[in-house]
């Protein structure tokens, strides 16, 4: 799920877990919410319903923005729950607002672990509860039931990313109204897959990918910039401005905009991205300190994050049409699990000794395939990585 809050009042309650059956085990993984304004995912344990929570993992999540990332409340009807391999970044500065907030009883039975935890505000309130007490990190890491976990702001691919930005990546005018416009005349007999949910979700999850650090492919200006197509995959460049010894200047606000570039290169704030069907030319642009300031001659294009390579996990396209029957995975996927929408199992298949793992929904088997939207889990060296299929007969 990706869950974004999109009004200015407290509606959107994000993810809420509760009445577990003991017997079963239940995960909660892969989710990204963004600025939920009120409790992000929930466990509760609620006195009027038959069970409590039991064997829950909640692992690879991401709370972007919003409040309590974590949170709590109920009863002590609890047993093995853990919390894994999350990013909780909260913001606000409401005594209620916590990266984790314990308002339960569920002490040691939830285990926490390899999180990494950020706030804003850190020094104006604490960012964790437990309880009535409300703790610092060093703090929380001796009172509360976490090993290794860490406090740090993680940066991502570019984490602001709208509607009207996708637009533009995909050819279109920078605009929430012209992206409308263009989604609905969809029909059957005017098709355009670029305007299809799962494409504009696989947009945004992409801007919540962690930047590591790589070698920095660095171009000095002035302002006419060839930026390399690589006509694969997005390529995220970030704009910079560094003085004369080559330190990024980052107590000055400064902003960027393009004044002449070839279709399929947007920006969105100092972030550049070129898609796979940028034409190639020299991309025009235009780096300020501020409004009132001169116009900067000289800055830098750094390369943040490049998927030019073959991807050798992830399938080859992020759909199944009669026409094209079979999606076949990277080499380096281990192991591959596709669910329906409803978390109902319909694919599961390790590697072996085949080189790739391929899934063909219509040869048969004992569960029916339909028309809609399928989720998959590929294992891999490093862990997991996610992603959506769309199934048109």
């Amino acid at each position: 799920y990706l869950l974004r809050h999109t009004q200015s009042h407290g509606v959107g309650w994000g993810i809420e877990v509760y009445n577990l059956d003991p017997h079963k085990r239940h995960i909660v993984e892969g989710n990204i919410l963004l600025r939920v304004r009120r409790q992000n995912i929930r466990i509760a344990d609620s006195s009027s319903l038959p069970a409590g929570v039991h064997n829950l993992e909640v692992k690879s999540n991401i709370i972007y923005g919003g409040y309590d990332g974590i949170s709590t409340s109920g009863g002590s009807r609890v047993s093995n729950v853990s919390v894994g391999e999350n990013i909780i970044e909260a913001d606000g500065d409401s005594w209620w607002n916590k990266v984790v907030m314990d308002r339960g009883n569920f002490g040691q039975e939830m285990r926490l672990r390899n999180n990494r935890y950020y706030k804003y505000d850190e020094d104006i309130e604490p960012p964790f509860r437990i309880g009535s007490n409300t703790y610092s990190f060093s703090e929380w890491m001796e009172n509360a039931n976490d090993t290794g976990s860490t406090w740090e702001q993680v940066d991502f691919v570019d984490p602001d990313r709208k509607l009207a930005t996708y637009n533009a990546s995909v050819g279109g005018e920078e605009s929430f109204e012209s992206f409308i416009y263009t989604a609905r005349e969809q029909s059957r007999h005017n098709w355009d897959w670029d305007y299809h949910p799962v494409r504009i979700l696989e947009y945004f999850r992409e801007g919540f990918t962690v930047l590591a650090d790589p070698e920095s492919i660095k171009i000095s200006g002035p302002k006419e910039l060839e930026i390399p197509v690589s006509g694969e995959k997005n390529q995220i460049y970030a704009i910079e401005i560094r003085d004369e010894n080559d330190t990024l200047l980052k107590d000055e606000p400064y902003n960027a905009k393009i004044v002449s570039n070839p279709p399929g290169v947007s920006l969105s704030g100092t972030r550049l991205t070129v898609t796979p069907q940028a034409e190639p030319g020299d991309v025009i642009i235009e780096v300020k300190l501020d409004e009132e300031k001169e116009i900067r001659d000289e800055f830098t294009v750094t390369l943040l994050y490049d998927k030019a390579a073959p991807d050798k996990v992830m399938p080859e396209r992020s759909f199944i049409t009669p026409s094209n029957p079979e999606l076949k995975f990277g080499e380096e996927a281990k192991k591959v699990l596709i669910t329906d929408i409803r978390g109902n199992e319909v694919f599961r298949k390790e590697k072996g000794t085949s080189r790739f793992i391929i899934w063909s929904p219509g040869e048969g088997g004992t569960v029916s395939i339909e028309s809609g939207i399928y989720i998959y889990r590929i294992k891999t060296k490093d862990g997991y990585e996610y992603g959506t299929v769309v199934v048109a007969k």
